[in-house]
């Protein structure tokens, strides 16, 4: 199965944003784990976290969680709405996870 580069694209923004976000000296890590129905790619970080009303709308063009951090860092707020675009445009879909507290955790799930 040839893997579509929008696949590598999605997964080095995740990474980029674990970098900018997360704790200095902190620690990232991706797992992907083969199903039998398909594959699960998860990424987490032990950064900040999102706090839990900022959950349902990251993915959403233009929404920033952090408005003066990530205007500071560069950031336009397309990022995970492109990471989204570009996961289910390889036939995944992809979720989040954080307390606002202890990290964050993105899972992407593709079905074969």
């Amino acid at each position: 199965m040839e893997i579509p580069l929008f696949f590598y694209r999605a997964f080095f923004n995740l990474f980029d944003n674990a970098c900018k976000y997360g704790k200095e000296n902190g620690n990232i890590s991706v797992k992907a784990t083969m199903r039998t129905d398909g594959i699960e790619v998860l990424l987490w970080d032990d950064g900040p976290g999102i706090a839990e009303e900022h959950i349902p709308y990251i993915f959403d063009a233009f929404y920033r969680v952090d408005k003066s951090r990530s205007r500071a860092m560069g950031g336009s707020g397309l990022g995970l709405s492109i990471v989204k675009t570009m996961i289910e445009a390889c036939n995944g879909e992809i979720s989040v996870q954080s307390d606002g507290k202890s990290g964050t955790c993105f899972l992407a799930k593709f079905s074969y």
